[in-house]
């Protein structure tokens, strides 16, 4: 497949999505957003695949919406329209990555702002180096914020930081947005990506069916009643019964020795 403001690269069962056009910081507009969805559509039909990294070249992962896009729309009188085309491309895109069965991981390194903050942050796992650099952005242009950003924050970070966060325009550290519980884990900037990679590498080797299965748990089980939440834990684990993975998991642990999944 071929792009002009992204990248595709699969290595092995591992997926590289990155975002590729620094000299706008890597802002959505309608080619990116469509892009990034194809991109994606790719790969979760792609059986090989078992873990996606979403990471971006530049001094941002994102900056957000494309504000020169929107002056052209505003002009040519037709912005709600734009605004509603490019939101239902994001809407399906954030969906996408929430119900594929693969394990997405972000590796930010840089300042994240507006909707760059919905690819960053609801994925599985996120990592981010100590000088990235958090922004809502929305409060500052007048709008809301889309693409699940928010739901990120009030499910981790509770209201009052969520407030504070969107309504301030204020930047954030790595380490703040950890303390929160909005990032999985802050890294070095040695670390870097190589670290981000090492960490997918082990998760496509462990037990894939299980891993999916409890994304699915963790993500539907969200707004379930207890009593739904743990007989969706347990049909898992059942289901789970039925693979040579658990099989093999269990006969390594008595054999004192590391499993070797399919």
């Amino acid at each position: 497949m071929e792009f002009q403001k992204i990248s595709l690269e699969k290595n092995g069962k591992i997926a590289i999505v990155t975002l590729n056009y620094p000299k706008t910081y890597n802002s959505y507009d309608n080619i990116l957003a469509e892009e990034l969805f194809n991109a994606l559509q790719n790969i979760k039909w792609d059986k090989n695949i078992r873990v996606v990294i979403l990471k971006a070249t530049g001094k941002a992962f994102s900056a957000g919406g494309d504000i020169p896009s929107f002056k052209k729309a505003i002009d040519e009188n037709n912005f709600p329209q734009m605004v509603e085309e490019l939101t239902l491309t994001l809407n399906g895109t954030i969906l996408l990555m929430k119900n594929m069965d693969k394990i997405i991981i972000s590796y930010i390194d840089g300042i994240v702002a507006g909707v760059g903050l919905s690819f960053a942050l609801n994925v599985d796992i996120s990592f981010a180096t100590e000088e990235s650099l958090f922004i809502g952005g929305y409060n500052k242009l007048a709008t809301t914020p889309d693409g699940g950003s928010s739901y990120v924050f009030v499910k981790n970070a509770g209201l009052p930081k969520t407030m504070y966060f969107f309504l301030s325009n204020e930047k954030f550290s790595a380490k703040e947005l950890e303390s929160w519980g909005v990032l999985s884990k802050v890294i070095t900037k040695n670390e870097g990506f190589q670290y981000v990679y090492n960490f997918a590498e082990n998760i496509v080797n462990g037990p894939h069916f299980a891993n999916i299965l409890t994304k699915r748990l963790f993500f539907q089980g969200q707004n379930l009643k207890f009593e739904e939440y743990i007989e969706l834990e347990r049909n898992g684990i059942i289901e789970c019964s039925q693979t040579e993975d658990m099989k093999e998991a269990v006969n390594a642990f008595m054999e004192k020795r590391e499993p070797k999944f399919k």
